[in-house]
């Protein structure tokens, strides 16, 4: 038979090539590791010119073979630096990470503590002053009286009761009048008649005396609406053409008498004013007012003063004229 080809005996040998003769000049040597690569690709390229070919490509396949597994092992054990961690992760963009918004403090101005406000002096409102009414003193020593029919016919001039409805009229008479030490004094008699034809119920009768000057018709009517009670005098019921009358007196102070020369002499002649109200029939009330002046009489037609004195003095000689009347209801 003709020999195998070198080839086959090269293939079935393989089982049994663990310990090939190894030449003096295949001393293998571990390259060094940073230049490890070159000369592997440098054995594996470049055929051996012997012509035990096959033998030398073994040793040569198996130096590159133990080079390659000494680079894996030393790549593999070897430290790894951080960028190449960095090179083998997934590439991804970083998250952009936001900026913490930055917040200025807020520096409100501090408020100044609460201060109390000045007190406000508020100038009282002066009200308009309205002149109040001289205290009027009580009627002294008051008397109701059953009148004589000549004082009555007197008030009524001889007339009969006549109307649906009573009607009051008055005359005065003053008695004495002049200075005491309380003040200027006047006496008096008033009659009150009913000149109606039906009886007056609930009668009241008062009496009060002012300074001449100030006896003008707006101050006599406030006056009336303003009686005390201490200057009337009730006389309940008047029948038609009856009577009734009331005997007092009535004291002025001082400062409130008005002087007024004559003949030489200080004197005064009050006013005094008379008022008798009463009820109607049908409701309402009734009502009669007269002011009278009182003063001396010499003979004429015209009053005298009473003379103002330092010392108590009263006279007899007086009359009463009418001054005026303020109301007749």
């Amino acid at each position: 038979m003709k020999p195998a080809p070198e080839t086959a005996l090269a293939e079935t040998a393989e089982p049994v090539a663990a310990a090939p003769a190894t030449p003096p000049s295949a001393e293998i040597v571990n390259p060094p590791v940073e230049t490890a690569a070159a000369p592997v690709t440098e054995t594996a390229t470049q055929p051996e010119p012997s012509g035990n070919g096959n033998g030398n490509l073994w040793l040569i396949l198996a130096a590159a073979g133990l080079a390659l597994a000494a680079i894996a092992a030393f790549l593999l054990l070897r430290p790894r630096r951080r960028d190449e961690d960095l090179a083998y992760a997934p590439h991804s963009e970083a998250a952009a990470v936001q900026p913490e918004p930055v917040h200025e403090p807020v520096h409100r101005p501090r408020l100044a503590d609460p201060v109390a406000a000045a007190p406000i002096f508020v100038a009282p409102r002066h009200e308009p002053e309205v002149a109040s009414p001289a205290a009027q003193p009580a009627l002294e020593n008051p008397e109701l009286v059953t009148p004589d029919a000549a004082d009555i016919d007197a008030v009524l001039g001889g007339a009969k009761p006549q109307g649906r409805r009573p009607v009051l009229e008055l005359a005065m008479r003053p008695t004495r009048a002049g200075m005491s030490r309380r003040g200027a004094m006047v006496e008096f008699e008033l009659t009150v008649a009913n000149a109606g034809a039906l009886p007056a119920e609930d009668v009241r009768i008062g009496a009060f005396m002012l300074g001449d000057s100030a006896a003008v018709p707006s101050e006599i009517e406030r006056l009336l609406m303003q009686l005390p009670a201490e200057q009337v005098v009730p006389a309940e019921r008047i029948e038609p053409g009856g009577g009734k009358r009331l005997d007092a007196a009535v004291t002025l102070p001082r400062e409130l008498v008005d002087a007024a020369a004559h003949d030489g002499e200080d004197g005064f002649t009050p006013v005094l004013v008379a008022d008798a109200r009463y009820r109607l029939p049908g409701g309402g009330e009734g009502r009669t007012a007269a002011a009278f002046t009182i003063g001396r009489v010499n003979g004429g037609e015209h009053l005298v003063p009473i003379a103002l004195q330092d010392d108590p003095a009263v006279y007899a000689d007086i009359e009463a004229r009418l001054h005026s009347v303020p109301a007749k209801i």
